[in-house]
């Protein structure tokens, strides 16, 4: 496994056992249908025995021939992607995804691994739902035997190097978890089904002097909450704005006094360093066409409209001749871009399910572990066990993700776990992206619209002022007196536009962003798009970089130049 975690050739690497002979499809369904039947009939799970009856149903009508059920090729393209899901599904229990390697499911998995290639449906859909599926199988060690034999070693070194995260970022985390005799953190580290190590994701030769982990909100995910902005993507709010000749930005909000707000703007116009020779008018002019002029200084829509009286500069515009555009816009730019600007970190990701309306179908099983309290206290559990308390932590965290960071350093502090307690006295900076620390009036809904949307238990907890909610920030409150950190808050400042409702509604007002504490800056921008920034010199990314070299500095000061 050392080896699978050090090089990207997989010619060092064994086929699966009879990686040529080519699988028969209407045999490989049939296989397929057994297990799942065999699964269910060994685990108590509502949700497989449902999708067995639903979609099998005609294949266990006596009076008619399984084989005769499969003769068209639709049949393929209709059942193997929603046997991987119900797979998957079910590997996200417990014990189950064991048990599915002890019936055989690894080298089953195989062959529909190498059915999917030799009729070129190896989509990227399918393969997320195949490298999900072994990535919850890993996170039992003792069964490396059983995917070295397999033959899952060699394609997950192959899956790691997929272009889509989603793909490779499972198959990273399957090998991780292989790796027995890493020694990363002092070894013995396992990354559950909602903990990714997005870097390093291969051995390394050093231990990481910091944690940065981001926590997503709700109706999010990993790889959905942290991509790049797209440059177009707030529509006729560009992310670009070119400075007038006043070298100003017209700021107003929340300032405690005249002098703070003139203080702010010329921050801002002193890290501009624009020559007025280089400055245009860019009204009724195509702003893709001259960003790349490199007469022009270009500053992001991301720098701040408002910000409150802690706010200490860090401001930052784009040069002359540098392009904000990359060529490969990042599905992940904490992976992408901290990894590059602080290669001595690590960097962790949380991916959990949420919903807005129990009208959603929700699993049975899981459903007993949606409230915000039952949340901080898994994700506590699995962080730890991923090693995340035994360095310096930096939480990021976007809109509800920041109450269950809040959650779980309440508890990490009454824990009398040391490795839980180490998480809360480890932590050393927060990042909120719009988090409600005071609810969401969206949250507060009349009886009339409760019956219509029937709201999930997540959006019941996030009431404007729900006592719930208060006392959670009172205790946050008090433990950041008690231990100061870096606190650092982005609020939105734009309405997010519904499509499917076809209105603009702000999530997150003013009021309910401020967490009392640290710096906070009023972003002109909606409550999705505050956590994307536009490019590395986005506001957005360059005032997390510097809490992150900041907090590297305070606590390894002999040690760190930057």
């Amino acid at each position: 496994m050392s080896l699978a975690r050090s090089t990207k050739n997989i010619k060092f690497f064994l086929d699966p056992p009879y990686y040529k002979r080519k699988p028969d499809r209407k045999s490989l369904i049939k296989h397929l249908h057994e297990y799942l039947a065999a699964l269910d009939g060994d685990a108590e799970h509502p949700c497989l025995h449902y999708f067995i009856t639903k979609i099998f149903a005609e294949h266990g009508n006596e009076n008619k021939s399984f084989d005769d059920d499969l003769t068209g090729k639709g049949s393929l393209n209709e059942h193997i992607p929603v046997c991987l899901e119900a797979l998957h599904h079910h590997s996200r229990i417990g014990i189950n995804a064991k048990f599915m390697v002890t019936l055989g499911g690894l080298p089953l998995l195989m062959e529909v691994f190498k059915y999917l290639k030799q009729v070129h449906q190896d989509t990227v859909d399918n393969l997320i739902m195949l490298s999900r599926t072994i990535s919850n199988m890993s996170v039992h060690g003792d069964l490396l035997q059983d995917f070295y034999n397999s033959g899952w070693v060699k394609v997950l070194v192959m899956l790691s190097q997929h272009s889509d995260i989603r793909v490779a970022g499972p198959a990273q985390r399957a090998l991780a978890n292989l790796d027995v005799d890493d020694n990363l953190y002092g070894g013995g580290l396992k990354f559950y089904r909602r903990i990714y190590q997005l870097y390093p994701t291969e051995r390394v030769n050093f231990q990481p002097k910091l944690d940065v982990v981001f926590v997503h909100g709700l109706l999010g995910g990993l790889f959905i909450t942290w991509r790049q902005r797209d440059l177009g993507e707030v529509g006729p709010k560009s992310p670009f704005s070119l400075l007038g000749k006043r070298r100003t930005i017209p700021f107003k909000g929340i300032f405690t006094d005249e002098t703070d707000r003139l203080r702010l703007e010329t921050q801002v116009a002193r890290h501009s360093n624009m020559d007025d020779n280089f400055i245009m008018d860019m009204d009724g002019k195509d702003t893709d066409e001259n960003i790349h002029d490199n007469d022009l200084e270009i500053v992001m829509s991301d720098l701040p409209v408002d910000a409150n009286r802690n706010f200490c500069g860090g401001f930052y515009s784009i040069k002359e001749g540098e392009k904000c555009a990359t060529s490969q816009p990042s599905r992940c730019w904490p992976k992408d871009w901290l990894a590059e600007d602080c290669p001595n970190i690590r960097i962790m990701g949380v991916n959990y399910e949420t919903n807005i309306s129990l009208w959603n179908p929700i699993c049975p099983k899981l459903r007993s572990s949606r409230t915000l309290q039952d949340r901080s206290t898994g994700l506590l559990r699995a962080l730890t066990k991923a090693g995340v308390g035994r360095r310096p932590i930096v939480w990021v965290s976007h809109s509800m993700g920041g109450l269950i960071v809040k959650g779980m350093l309440i508890q990490a502090s009454e824990s009398s776990d040391p490795e839980k307690k180490a998480l809360y006295t480890n932590t050393k900076g927060i990042v909120f992206y719009s988090t409600p620390h005071k609810g969401s009036h969206l949250a507060t809904l009349t009886q009339p619209s409760q019956i219509i949307l029937w709201p999930s238990i997540e959006v019941q907890e996030l009431r404007e002022n729900s006592p719930g909610l208060l006392q959670l920030h009172e205790k946050f409150l008090d433990l950041v007196e008690k231990t100061p950190l870096k606190v650092l808050t982005f609020a939105e400042r734009n309405s997010t536009y519904v499509t499917s409702m076809k209105f603009e509604v702000r999530f997150v007002d003013a009021i309910s962003a401020d967490p009392d504490i640290g710096e906070m800056y009023g972003i002109p921008l909606d409550h999705l798009s505050i956590c994307k920034p536009a490019c590395k010199q986005s506001f957005l990314y360059q005032k997390v970089l510097t809490l992150i070299k900041e907090v590297l500095t305070d606590v390894y000061k002999p040690f760190c130049a930057f």
